[in-house]
């Protein structure tokens, strides 16, 4: 191999790497991961818990302010009453995947459909709301999702 050769595939290994850690790249898939001046976003993970969510819904209640509640499938079986209420109270709800297992990412694209399909089906059950927001676990991505995303 040419010198120039290496760097060539240093630097499309090194952009890969990149945009399976850094979902803020939006190499594979597309994040919104900005908001106008003076704005923030809150959004909260791995939800619903039956501790925790109540006490993040009561203090926002409090204070007048929505979030993004990206919840988990198998955390959302045993916590449909608070998936109504995150619903009922104006905020949005995204999935955060079926299981939030570190092998999600790695996994092959029918097993991601698959996983992505049955959290936002049992969403909208839920909620009668069509899901439309979703976050990979630990922020890591790659084609298989983006491929599962526009699928669904």
């Amino acid at each position: 191999m040419t010198p120039l050769f290496c760097v060539i595939l240093f630097v499309i290994f090194t952009y890969l790497i990149i945009g399976v850690f850094d979902i803020r790249q939006n190499i594979f898939v597309k994040s919104i991961n900005s908001v106008g001046e003076g704005n923030i976003c809150l959004t909260f993970d791995d939800g619903p818990d039956p501790i925790m969510t109540p006490k993040i819904l009561e203090i926002l209640n409090k204070h007048g302010i929505k979030g993004t509640f990206f919840l988990i499938g198998e955390n959302v079986l045993s916590n449909q009453e608070l998936v109504k209420q995150i619903s009922n109270e104006g905020h949005s709800i995204g999935n955060h995947t079926y299981y939030h297992k570190a092998t999600f990412s790695i996994s092959c694209k029918k097993k991601i459909t698959k996983e992505i399909k049955k959290t936002n089906q049992l969403l909208e059950q839920i909620t009668s709301k069509k899901i439309i927001f979703f976050r990979p676990p630990f922020g890591i991505t790659n084609p298989n999702i983006n491929i599962a995303l526009k699928k669904l």
